[in-house]
């Protein structure tokens, strides 16, 4: 009886904090974006492309680059006649404004919105590259999967790494196609909780993460043996399954 109603109530505070997280935070970008144009090339190219892949455009995941050339354009004026706004090939705030409603990740300011909460628990801050770079990109997704561990576990969950910077994520040798540059990632640990608890929980439990990417890691020169196994894990809510125990994603 007694896990019965600690289930219940833990699956409560989950779905509360989970309304919060899509009714009050969130919802619209708090980052200045830049007006961009075919020529331009960064990490609020790349945001670009990663929605415009969502939007049935023309446009593929595989065509991300980060650089604003034709193919970008071509599809970015689909997109603005699609939204009955002039196809210019320029993102500019009213193209930015239609762009956010088409994705669950949302740019925000690490100098403005650092101690902003985006969620129940969680805060823009905590996400920041650790370049100290001021563009952060969250999902709204990602922090539904985060919310999800916290309630399960009670705990705080600590997220070791979250946004990365282009650049960052090369100096770190991590895949160049890391989900943690489209702000859909974060490699976690919770205190108390083995890697290996949370891996099975979040493979098992959570259906962004049963359809979607989780990695294990392991200490050096012991991989994929369990008495070595580290305590934090990589969650991410990538549209496709992907599972890994080789290194840094």
């Amino acid at each position: 009886m007694k896990e019965l109603v600690r289930k219940t109530f833990g699956s409560l505070v989950f779905i509360m904090a989970l309304c919060l997280t899509f009714s009050v935070f969130g919802n619209v970008n708090a980052y200045a974006l830049d007006t961009l144009r075919k020529g331009n090339s960064g990490d609020q190219v790349l945001y670009l492309q990663h929605t415009l892949a969502k939007c049935n455009v023309g446009f593929t995941e595989a065509e991300i680059d980060g650089s604003f050339g034709g193919k970008t354009e071509v599809a970015l004026k689909r997109f603005q006649m699609g939204c009955k706004l002039p196809p210019s090939g320029v993102v500019d705030s009213d193209t930015w404004t239609q762009l956010s409603g088409k994705t669950d990740v949302k740019a925000y300011s690490l100098a403005r919105d650092g101690n902003t909460r985006v969620s129940a628990n969680f805060k823009v801050g905590e996400f920041a590259c650790s370049d100290g770079s001021d563009f952060i990109l969250i999902s709204n997704n990602l922090l539904g999967v985060l919310e999800n561990i916290r309630s399960r576990f009670s705990r705080p969950v600590k997220i070791n790494s979250g946004y990365r910077t282009t650049a960052h994520n090369a100096r770190l040798g991590a895949v160049p196609n890391s989900q943690h540059r489209y702000g859909t990632a974060a490699d976690i640990v919770v205190d108390g909780v083995s890697g290996k608890d949370l891996y099975e929980y979040a493979d098992k439990n959570i259906p962004e993460i049963v359809r979607g990417g989780l990695g294990a890691y392991y200490q050096p020169g012991h991989k994929d043996d369990p008495n070595f196994r580290s305590n934090m894990i990589h969650v991410d809510v990538r549209s496709t399954r992907a599972r890994w125990t080789d290194g840094i994603r």
